[in-house]
């Protein structure tokens, strides 16, 4: 605040003479060091930065703890127990999500595990609920669209690029499995690694012919990406929160009420990404730190959609979204 009420100050016509006594040129000789001193200070407070000036940062860490790590398996047991799935698939699942919970497997075994138990629930036990961070097949102004189009933009891609990741952005959630491996315990971490390896062969291997390959399959690993900056996206639990949330809410204050686009366009900082699986999953435990706040504002107020504090969250979850999707552009383009 300083430093722009300096700039102020500094842009401010002469004052006219009124008739007073003039300043001494003491106190004019003593004021200027002064402040140049303190816009010399506050300078490198608060950087001036181009709109347009690309900013890497280093990835946060992980960010989820054992304990809360540990309610999501506990969730998943109740949606489980509550579910319609056959009792004896029932009491095999809930063997092994505590098999999951007390840490006796390997992370192969677990994943495996708590792969199947998401599909089960999705399939079988869900009621036919399949939500999605909300994207237009063939293109649009929405989530899914948005952002893979966006995170082009800011990294340089050419227009016809963007066009082709704006219009397969959202076709991974109509592939017909009803979206269970778009979670990060079902492996959504791995098919945005697995889609994004695809896509560097493709641009990589001197055959232009392939580059519409390769912004497709970008495409595909930015969808995967994108749907670990829900909050829901963690793990299949709370599907009528999810759907309510993601279909509905987010969806109808994309680019009008709050706006969240916006947030997005407005973002110029992006994440150095050299493991996108690895990157993937520190965006799905950054945004699901949200989700219990969300859940339980959504739980218990009807006007929930103008919480401040969940529309902040839900920014957040955007920006960070947009940080990692920009950083995976990155990392399929480079050399």
């Amino acid at each position: 605040m300083l430093f722009l009420y300096l700039k102020v100050c500094l842009s401010l016509p002469p004052v006219k003479e009124t008739g007073g006594k003039h300043m001494n040129g003491k106190i004019g000789m003593w004021a200027s060091p002064l402040l140049l001193a303190v816009m010399l200070v506050s300078v490198a407070v608060v950087p001036a930065v181009s709109a347009s000036e690309l900013i890497v940062l280093p990835e946060p860490e992980n960010a989820l703890t054992h304990q809360e790590i540990d309610c999501i398996y506990v969730t998943l047991m109740d949606d489980v127990e509550a579910s319609d799935i056959d009792a004896d698939v029932k009491k095999d699942l809930l063997q092994s999500l505590q098999m999951v919970r007390d840490n006796t497997l390997s992370d192969v075994e677990k994943s495996a595990i708590l792969t199947e138990v998401g599909k089960i629930l999705l399939t079988q036990g869900s009621g036919g609920v399949s939500p999605q961070w909300s994207g237009y097949i063939g293109g649009g102004p929405a989530p899914h669209n948005d952002m893979a189009r966006i995170a082009g933009q800011k990294m340089g891609l050419s227009s016809a690029a963007c066009t082709i990741l704006n219009e397969a952005a959202a076709d991974p959630d109509d592939w017909g499995d009803l979206s269970w491996n778009h979670y990060f315990i079902t492996g959504a971490p791995d098919q945005a690694e697995q889609y994004a390896n695809i896509a560097r062969g493709y641009l990589h291997d001197d055959d232009p012919s392939n580059d519409d390959l390769g912004y497709t399959n970008l495409a595909y690993s930015l969808h995967f990406m994108t749907d670990l900056s829900q909050p829901f996206h963690y793990a299949p639990v709370y599907l009528a929160n999810h759907q309510a949330y993601e279909s509905s809410y987010v969806h109808n204050n994309w680019t009008s009420g709050k706006d969240y686009r916006s947030d997005v366009e407005l973002n110029w900082y992006y994440y150095y990404v050299t493991d996108v699986s690895d990157s993937a999953g520190n965006l799905a435990s950054a945004s699901n730190q949200h989700m219990d706040y969300i859940r339980r504002t959504m739980d218990q107020y009807s006007n929930w959609g103008d919480n401040p504090t969940l529309i902040q969250y839900t920014r957040n979850c955007f920006v960070d979204g947009a940080k990692y999707n920009m950083g995976l552009v990155d990392y399929v383009t480079r050399s």
